[in-house]
């Protein structure tokens, strides 16, 4: 549902994006604009750059999303979507260089201290990098996911163009994240069903999750891209 959630809240808005690339498609990315212009205020708040510089790199792909939006088909779209995200969002960002890696999870640690203060409901939705639906109310809380954000747009902008490198194994993982990080099996897998974890909970797991200086420094290259790349 959390991914979802994000699918929906980039299909309201990217479909601005879309339109950039509709050549032939000029009247179907016309009429997409329509409907998404009377979405939420909250929806089309949306501001993402590095999903924004994802389908400015992916075209084609952004073109059949757009067909199937018009078509009606939002479970589709949101389906496709989710698959470029994972497919090209996320890889490069596994393969992004140390320095860029490590910021992005700093970052995403910023934005939790934050959601735990100030909106600690956020923090099962920030379990897949989604952002509750009234998350801009607050300012510190759009003022950090802005921050990370960037930092994913950064750290994407440098994987894209790098060779695959070579990636902690499942078991490497989950012993680091268990010895430095505090955060149990039993805590990771709370991740797969985030809207039955009480709010003060999950971000308590996820402050720990995603404590950087926890990670001893000469793994936390390694740490990050897979803690910033993982599908939740």
């Amino acid at each position: 549902m959390m991914r979802m959630n994000w699918a929906l809240s980039a299909i309201a808005a990217g479909v601005v994006v879309i339109s950039i690339f509709a050549t032939s498609d000029a009247a179907m990315a016309q009429s997409a604009n329509a409907p998404a212009a009377k979405a939420e205020d909250k929806a089309s708040d949306y501001d993402d750059p590095f999903v924004e510089a994802m389908l400015a790199d992916h075209p084609a792909e952004v073109r059949a999303i757009n067909r199937k939006l018009v078509a009606g088909d939002r479970e589709g779209a949101i389906e496709a979507l989710t698959d470029i995200y994972t497919e090209y969002g996320l890889s490069a960002l596994g393969r992004a260089s140390d320095a860029y890696a490590i910021d992005v999870a700093r970052k995403a640690g910023a934005v939790v201290d934050v959601l735990s203060s100030w909106e600690p409901e956020g923090c099962r939705y920030f379990v897949s990098f989604s952002v509750h639906p009234d998350g801009n109310s607050v300012p510190e809380v759009t003022d950090s996911i802005r921050d990370f954000r960037q930092a994913q747009l950064l750290a994407y902008e440098d994987g894209k163009s790098r060779a695959p490198v070579s990636r902690l194994s499942s078991i490497e993982f989950l012993d680091l994240v268990n010895e430095y990080l505090g955060v149990s099996n039993i805590e990771m897998s709370l991740f797969l069903i985030p809207e039955k974890v009480p709010d003060a909970q999950m971000c308590s797991i996820l402050k720990r999750y995603w404590n950087v200086s926890g990670v001893p420094e000469a793994r936390r290259g390694d740490w990050a891209r897979d803690v910033i790349s993982v599908k939740q």
